[in-house]
């Protein structure tokens, strides 16, 4: 899972460049509002992802809850510059403790542009999550996996979306790669797995309202 603190954190995409002109006082929309839930039942870690993306340089944010309580607040540094996009992720808690601190509902967004007008946006948050992945091959722990010709199995869900599957070594990603829903394979480029060496691989199954459940197997190649 990715980590930073929503209250006291973030990760800032697009931070770049002189704001774009706008009327002062207009509201402007924001695009591909997204708030999910991410959860690895295995270590019962989960958190809430929160993205939007903005035509014109936002130098402020703030995203309420259903009962209209600030959950995120968001200040761009400089005076010249200003937000694009954002991604953020709170840290990482039980899941009980999560779903009781996010409740489900719309949460809406409000932004203030560099020219003094409004950016709004909201986004729907659900506790619906799917059962996490069953992965036939590698088995967790596995040893003497080949480093080519590698093909991850897991039991395919009617329900999911999609599925992401990302390969780790350590803290590193090696590779990430997302297959259409009811696919339960995915074979793993030769070349990026070298032998004698420890790897991980996460599935992750995404529901249709984006929240994704994930799994992760750890194992050595020969």
């Amino acid at each position: 899972m990715r980590r930073s603190w929503i209250a006291a954190g973030c990760i800032v995409l697009g931070f770049v460049g002189a704001p774009q002109a706008g009327s002062q006082g207009r509201f402007r929309l924001l695009k591909e509002e997204r708030m999910i839930l991410e959860y690895n039942p295995a270590e019962d870690q989960a958190s809430v992802i929160v993205s939007a993306e903005s035509e014109v340089g936002v130098e402020e944010l703030q995203l309420r809850g259903p009962s209209g309580v600030n959950v995120l607040e968001i200040h761009a540094d400089g005076a010249h510059f200003g937000l694009y996009g954002i991604n953020v992720e709170n840290g990482e808690a039980p899941l009980a403790s999560i779903l009781a601190s996010y409740p489900e509902g719309v949460y809406h967004l409000r932004g203030r542009t560099a020219s003094g007008g409004n950016a709004l946006g909201a986004a729907r948050f659900s506790h619906t999550l799917l059962a996490a992945p069953v992965v036939h091959f590698p088995l967790d722990g596995a040893v003497d996996v080949p480093a080519d010709g590698l093909t991850v199995t897991w039991v395919p869900d009617s329900g999911a979306a999609r599925y992401r599957i990302t390969l780790e070594q350590g803290e590193t990603d090696l590779m990430a790669a997302e297959v259409r829903s009811g696919s339960g394979t995915f074979r793993i480029p030769d070349g990026i797995l070298n032998g004698r060496e420890r790897y991980a691989v996460e599935i992750a199954a995404i529901a249709p309202n984006g929240n994704e459940t994930l799994v992760k197997v750890p194992f050595s190649t020969r």
